[in-house]
């Protein structure tokens, strides 16, 4: 975007953020008439009448706009704020917390492949891998700070044996056998609470877990593309472990009987 486009979009944004302060003010002066000792029906029915126009004005100024800019994470964020405190209407702000989400990792990701974001700053992500990415081999898997995964590339599904549309949305730790998936949710939470993390920017071997329930040795990088606390969203790539290695790993079914039974290498 120039700088006569961010101006103009800018002018747009400030437009549905004016609309949307109206709309929570007359909301404000409907409850504090209904906080009355006494309240005629002709100051409710103002009041209603005038915070529904509200409400309609900014909905149509919010239309306008996204229409305008639909892929626009910031846009999207504070119309969810709009219908989930404004509107009451929860679903529709959950749909749009989750996009402005998914748009603002596009971006952030793209910048990572660029090497302009991301913990690593400044590298690309091959550099950081130490090696180059096959996108049609190696998963790419992104989630929030909750574990939810927003983003999963096709390689990732094939990789874990789920079709298109079966991951997004589900934590990512139906992807680990246990204990290793009843222990990831904590681990989110300490770092989301302490910020100091084990893990990221660095590349490990760790085992998976198909939707089949076997399991497989995979080389794991994760770092994370932006936010702060429960604001955090994650970048994850999977590896699979080809080389045979000297260390063995079992899982049995006497401990962990929803896994098959499987040996192999690391």
């Amino acid at each position: 975007m120039d700088l006569v486009g961010y101006i103009e979009f800018k002018r747009n944004y400030c437009a549905c953020v004016k609309a949307h302060k109206l709309a929570l003010m007359a909301q404000r002066h409907f409850w504090k008439v209904l906080l009355r000792d006494t309240v005629s029906y002709h100051d409710m029915q103002h009041s209603i009448q005038h915070m529904q126009q509200a409400q309609k004005q900014a909905h149509q100024v919010y239309e306008r706009v996204l229409e305008r800019y639909p892929t626009n994470g910031k846009l999207l964020k504070v119309y969810g704020r709009f219908q989930e405190f404004v509107m009451n209407d929860p679903w529709t702000a959950n749909r749009m917390y989750s996009e402005a989400a998914k748009q603002g990792v596009n971006e952030n990701l793209m910048s990572l492949v660029n090497g302009d974001a991301g913990q690593a700053t400044g590298r690309n992500l091959a550099q950081v891998m130490g090696g180059e990415v096959n996108e049609t081999a190696d998963g790419i898997i992104i989630i929030d700070a909750r574990g939810t995964m927003l983003i999963t590339s096709p390689a990732a599904c094939n990789m874990f044996g789920y079709d298109k549309g079966e991951l997004e949305g589900k934590n990512v730790s139906m992807l680990m056998p246990p204990p290793l998936s009843e222990m990831h949710d904590m681990f989110l939470d300490n770092y989301a609470k302490t910020g100091k993390a084990k893990i990221l920017d660095t590349r490990r071997e760790v085992v998976a877990l198909t939707k089949c329930r076997t399991i497989f040795p995979v080389s794991l990088f994760v770092t994370k593309l932006s936010g702060t606390g429960q604001e955090g969203i994650f970048f994850g790539l999977v590896k699979k472990i080809r080389q045979q290695a000297t260390n063995t790993v079992k899982v049995c079914h006497a401990t962990t009987p929803s896994v098959n039974h499987r040996h192999f290498t690391l």
